[in-house]
């Protein structure tokens, strides 16, 4: 699959194509199954929910959007992170509110190349979506940076092009990202 691809489909469908909705999640589902494959593999054991439905559920929730806006292929990628993250988030608080202090689902930062200090490894997803909220107030990109490192699950490179910066920045913002989240989630 190419990039010129995607970014064709994308055109047609904003254009009102039935066909190119099909044909781009063709394109698409195996990078859609990868990026929620490594984000509930940072979950403990018994995650009730299965990659497959993960994206299923991200592509119900994007495509129900009336505006479709992106422009190219990292664009589409990088609104499918959110819509993931989101999805999750809605889970845990769902969770959260039917169980209320109860067997609650940890998330895991241990893969995310030391986010956090060893005696801090299992934070609620909640909690990391709220510090991630409070450092987009402060400084969007490298909240942005972070979303897509974690959420997605994207390389250095892939989020550079998903963000159109350059691989140093988003090196730059990710360790700052990180220092700071560290920092948040450590009080």
């Amino acid at each position: 699959m190419s990039a010129g691809e995607i970014t064709l489909l994308l055109r047609e469908l904003k254009e009102g194509s039935p066909e190119a909705e099909a044909e781009l999640m063709k394109l698409v589902q195996a990078d859609l199954r990868r990026m929620a494959t490594r984000r509930l593999h940072r979950e403990r054991a018994g995650v009730s929910v299965a990659p497959s439905d993960l994206v299923q559920d991200c592509y119900l929730r994007i495509f129900q959007e009336q505006h479709l806006p992106w422009q190219d292929r990292m664009q589409f990628f990088a609104t499918c992170a959110r819509a993931m993250r989101q999805l999750l988030v809605e889970r845990a608080r769902r969770r959260d509110t039917a169980k209320r202090g109860g067997d609650q689902r940890f998330v895991t930062l241990s893969g995310t190349a030391g986010l956090v200090d060893d005696a801090v490894r299992d934070l609620e997803i909640l909690e990391l979506h709220d510090a991630l909220e409070r450092l987009a107030g402060l400084h969007e990109r490298q909240a942005r940076v972070a979303e897509l490192r974690f959420f997605a699950g994207l390389t250095i490179e892939e989020t550079a092009a998903a963000l159109a910066i350059s691989e140093a920045t988003v090196k730059t913002d990710w360790v700052a990202a990180r220092a700071w989240l560290r920092r948040a989630l450590t009080r």
